[in-house]
């Protein structure tokens, strides 16, 4: 066996372990819970404004001041997209990040022989 076949074959066992970690398992659902969550309040944002634009025309066509109500609503679905981007990444930085770190530290430490 060639010493490439063996590093696969140590990388295989390692992906496994991992894959199968009760805390990478529930590390991934928690990510998938917030993106998913976020994804779906965006969506319903983005399209309930457009939901706007074809079933009630008159009321974005309202004036407010200078412009009309669709002018403040459209930036709005902007700065929406924006805050919730800004949500996942401080989530991301904060929370995500450090539990990698701390899951790979313990799989390493498991890896090198370590209880």
């Amino acid at each position: 066996m060639s010493s490439s076949q063996h590093e696969t074959s140590g990388d295989s066992k390692i992906v496994e372990k991992v894959i199968h970690d009760p805390e990478f398992l529930a590390l991934i659902k928690k990510k998938n819970a917030i993106s998913f969550s976020l994804t779906a309040l965006m969506l319903l944002i983005y399209f309930g404004f457009a939901a706007l634009l074809a079933y009630a025309p008159e009321l974005l066509a309202a004036r407010v001041g200078n412009a009309t109500l669709g002018i403040p609503l459209g930036i709005g679905v902007i700065i929406a997209a924006c805050i919730l981007t800004g949500i996942y990444v401080a989530w991301a930085n904060t929370k995500y990040d450090s539990l990698i770190a701390h899951l790979n530290a313990r799989l390493k430490d498991k890896e090198d022989g370590a209880p």
